[in-house]
């Protein structure tokens, strides 16, 4: 086995050490996740191991959703037909598959009474995947069917109505403390529930509830080209490399930094309030990149323009390279093969640099401009470092660290001030998603998954899969509903209200699918009182009625409801908000 090679050389002017990393074997002295838990404890271990000594419910906030597929039953939902020959066909074997006769509303149309479906259990994700292709092909409609196994627990947290991105309380659960030294609890989805308003009141639970967990890490590369063309460094040539990486892991909501490192393959000299690793040649530096970014196991990464260009410039890189399936199976939680993970298209989009640089932004938000450095500066600093070693190249490659630990810096402090995460948050929070889903899913999904768990609690079934008979023509522009007379009858009633117009006509005029009538002759028998809709498309005339609600809650439908619970959320927050309006702290963060 190689012994690698690294060594502690601290300079006697000094506190902080210059680690050096050759490229095999483990990095040694970067701390880990748990040991950052350690060191940033702050009592919460003692509340932790006080809960367990009793058997109490355990407060958790959880940051990453996955899967453990193998060897549990999942199932979809039909409407009740003759399935049983497809399913055995499809799946060769009839003890692969359960039926079980339901009753619910679809979403489509106005229904007063529940329509018969089958359920559909299968033992394995496999044969639901096969089931669902099968009887979807003869043109079965299906319900519940989440299609893909990756993101099935989806399906379950919004029909379990589980937290995923929120505090939960864990209860009736069996653990055991795990060599690698974290905690793996085991317990039923009914004993996982968002925690109570009583939790945030208890003294005993309330200051940790205000600390959150999640582990955010912000970086930043430094690259240099010797074609000296003017151009920004591109990884796809030999003589343009990414010279130095610098990570900062915080909190989230604490401007305390936790760690601060610096990655460089020259000499440079160290600095109290970082880590300094030099690595021999480029390779060893996204090896020690990878290195670094395992122990620490960040729950969210941020950079500015990163996926622009800095991502871009360390895969494209990497690849050339070749260690890139090294690095990203070093990474990932879920190794995965060069021919996967190449699939990726990264493309180099230049922007203009004046109106998208970080020094932009933070005059936008009136924050504190970042260090400047120019690139020319930079360039003679580096190439000085690469031709001779001595104690002012590296005293000039500090300021480049400087300069690179500041712009990573910059991206918490614009983080911060757009309180980004804690919308992304929220936004997962409310419709039963992951942190990572509400981050890197478009809002459509994100819609569709509130709609469909909504729905789920009022008995009526949605399809996750989209349809592929989409509408292609033109709408005549804004439909005009006539306005709904106020207490002034004797005129005309009507108002303007642009910031939330059309969710007013959605929950006013209860235009939701399931409150919509197509036929005139079933308008006429439905005993209700109508909103009529008209107007052309494709030159025909559409014609539909819906259900007027009154404000009688089961008379409204599926849209109206959710916009209503949105609307008493936010009203919620802000009466939250209103009494720190004027308690309200600038949280500046020192270099």
């Amino acid at each position: 086995m190689h012994t690698p090679t690294i060594s502690n050389q601290t300079d006697c002017t000094r506190t902080a050490p210059t680690l050096r990393y050759d490229g095999a074997g483990p990095l040694v002295g970067i701390p880990s996740r748990n040991d950052i838990v350690a060191e940033f404890d702050n009592g919460m271990t003692a509340i932790l191991q006080q809960s367990l000594s009793g058997k109490q419910p355990i407060h958790f906030m959880p940051t990453e959703v996955s899967d453990d597929i193998e060897g549990y039953s999942s199932y979809i939902l039909l409407p009740k037909n003759i399935l049983v020959h497809i399913l055995s066909v499809t799946l060769k074997n009839t003890t692969k598959f359960g039926f079980e006769n339901i009753r619910a509303f679809p979403l489509q149309g106005y229904h007063t009474e529940k329509k018969a479906y089958i359920r559909v259990r299968t033992w394995n994700h496999f044969d639901r995947y096969n089931a669902l292709k099968a009887v979807r092909g003869v043109g079965i409609h299906t319900a519940s069917d989440d299609l893909n196994c990756q993101y099935y627990y989806r399906k379950v947290a919004r029909e379990e109505r589980l937290p995923l991105s929120s505090w939960a309380v864990l209860s009736n659960y069996l653990y055991e403390f795990t060599p690698d030294g974290t905690y793996l609890f085991r317990l039923s989805v009914d004993n996982y529930n968002p925690i109570s308003e009583d939790d945030y009141n208890n003294p005993l639970f309330s200051s940790a509830l205000t600390r959150d967990r999640t582990l955010i890490l912000t970086w930043d590369i430094e690259t240099y080209s010797s074609r000296k063309i003017g151009e920004v460094p591109n990884a796809k040539y030999d003589e343009d490399k990414v010279f130095m990486i610098c990570m900062i892991v915080h909190w989230k909501d604490d401007p305390e930094l936790l760690k601060q490192i610096c990655l460089v393959d020259v000499e440079t000299a160290p600095e109290p309030g970082w880590i300094t690793i030099v690595c021999g040649f480029q390779i060893d530096l996204l090896k020690a990149f990878a290195l670094c970014w395992k122990l620490l196991a960040p729950d969210i990464h941020i950079g500015f323009n990163d996926s622009q260009y800095d991502w871009q410039f360390i895969v494209e890189k990497a690849n050339k390279l070749g260690v890139l399936e090294w690095m990203f199976n070093h990474m990932s939680f879920k190794p995965s093969s060069l021919e996967k993970i190449i699939k990726w298209e990264y493309r180099y989009n230049m922007i203009k640099a004046e109106k998208s640089s970080l020094a932009f932004y933070l005059n936008e938000c009136e924050l504190e401009s970042k260090m400047n450095m120019p690139i020319y500066r930079m360039n003679k600093y580096y190439e000085r470092a690469l031709k001779e070693s001595d104690s002012m190249s590296a005293e000039q490659m500090r300021e480049v660290a400087k300069y690179c630990i500041i712009n990573a810096l910059s991206c918490q402090r614009l983080m911060v001030k757009h309180n980004a995460i804690n919308e992304y948050r929220e936004v997962a929070s409310v419709a039963f998603l992951s942190l990572f889903d509400a981050h890197y899913f478009a809002g459509g999904m994100k819609v569709c998954n509130l709609l469909s768990a909504s729905a789920w609690q009022r008995g009526i079934l949605t399809s996750m899969i989209s349809n592929q008979q989409t509408e292609t023509g033109k709408y005549p522009g804004a439909y005009v509903f006539p306005p709904v007379k106020g207490l002034e009858n004797r005129r005309p009633v009507t108002g303007l209200d642009f910031a939330s117009l059309y969710l007013s006509l959605i929950i006013t005029y209860n235009l939701s699918p399931d409150k919509i009538i197509l036929s005139q002759e079933r308008a006429e028998q439905s005993g209700k009182k109508l909103h009529k809709i008209s107007f052309k498309f494709n030159n025909q005339n559409c014609l539909a009625w819906s259900i007027q609600h009154n404000n009688i809650s089961e008379e409204k439908g599926l849209y109206a409801i959710v916009l209503e619970y949105l609307s008493s959320k936010r009203n919620e927050m802000k009466k939250r908000l209103a009494p720190l309006k004027e308690k309200k702290e600038d949280m500046e963060l020192p270099y």
